[in-house]
């Protein structure tokens, strides 16, 4: 009876100290949160020291609902670390983008080259001569990715504008995939 309290014990200690899906973020986080609903019509909040209310923004990932199935699958469920802030991304995503570490998936896979991003050109703009560059807000593919998370081009520079104000903090940056 004593190891069965014990480990009761144990186990509500680190229930307390562990944060769980839906704990708030700690004062020195700034925190991306991407709710899973469908490839086009997820979404994803940003919370942070000093911001006010959260920002809640229609995302997308992947092309299919299966995590595991690279460059098509949503983002694996999951804590990331935002380990990289670009403002001037260049290649075939280009712009402003959260480069994320890599996640694994529910039958061991890797996913790795994880973004949040939008559809832009390097320079932050909208480039009318390459598709994958424009964002139109009709086209059906706007919100899909290679299973990356991707917001709209006006909620990237809402976005941008946001956690810059935050950034200078210091504080560093998560993203939690439920």
């Amino acid at each position: 009876m004593r190891r069965l309290a014990a480990a009761a014990a144990a186990f509500h200690v680190m229930a307390v100290m562990a944060p769980g899906v839906g704990a708030a973020p700690a004062d020195d986080v700034n925190q991306f949160r991407f709710t899973r609903r469908s490839n086009d019509a997820s979404e994803l909040t940003f919370t942070a020291p000093g911001l006010g209310d959260p920002m809640r923004l229609r995302a997308g990932s992947g092309t299919v609902s299966d995590e595991c199935l690279i460059n098509f699958g949503w983002l694996p469920l999951g804590a990331y670390d935002v380990s990289a802030h670009d403002t001037d991304l260049e290649g075939d995503i280009a712009g402003y983008a959260w480069e994320l570490s890599d996640g694994q998936c529910y039958d061991g896979t890797f996913r790795t080259d994880l973004l949040i991003h939008s559809e832009m050109s390097a320079d932050g703009g909208q480039d009318p001569t390459w598709e994958p560059n424009v964002w139109t807000d009709d086209a059906p593919d706007d919100y899909t990715s290679f299973g990356c998370i991707k917001v709209s081009y006006e909620d990237v520079l809402a976005l941008e504008q946001a956690y810059e104000r935050v950034e200078d903090a210091g504080y560093r940056a998560e993203l939690l995939v439920e």
